[in-house]
């Protein structure tokens, strides 16, 4: 059984590891999520809030691409280009973007990761109640 549980967190540590969030490598692009809803009433509306912002590497903004469309209304994603040693929010504000919140948002976790999870969790528990009742 011992031999089976290393294999078994092994095997779940091994999924996990590609999907591990480790920040954006290099010079990322600054991403924004915009309504195309946003309707101008009166006045001279100079910022615009994004639905959500973050940065993607270079070539790999689909995911963001797909969580933007999947916002409600008409939402669109713009990338911009980012400046050495700035937040991508502050990059995003220069451009005339307000992001919301001032914290950055936490990863989230893809069905592949939340099916590994719920499979670990029944394993750790089935073993702690086999031991149990062996004992």
């Amino acid at each position: 059984m011992n031999k089976l549980a290393i294999a078994f967190v092994f095997a779940v540590f091994a999924t996990l590891v590609p999907h591990v969030y480790a920040g954006v490598p290099g010079n990322p692009l600054c991403c924004a999520c915009l309504s195309a809803d946003l309707a101008q009433t009166s006045g001279n509306v100079t910022a615009q809030t994004a639905l959500f912002c973050a940065p993607s590497a270079v070539g790999s903004e689909e995911e963001l691409a797909l969580r933007c469309a999947a916002m409600p209304g008409d939402a669109k994603l713009t990338c911009f280009n980012t400046v050495d040693n700035s937040s991508c929010s502050a990059d995003l504000a220069g451009v005339g973007i307000r992001c919301p919140g001032s914290t950055a948002a936490a990863p989230a976790a893809s069905p592949l990761n939340l099916a590994t999870l719920a499979v670990s969790l029944a394993a750790v528990g089935a073993l702690l109640l086999h031991r149990r009742r062996r004992a």
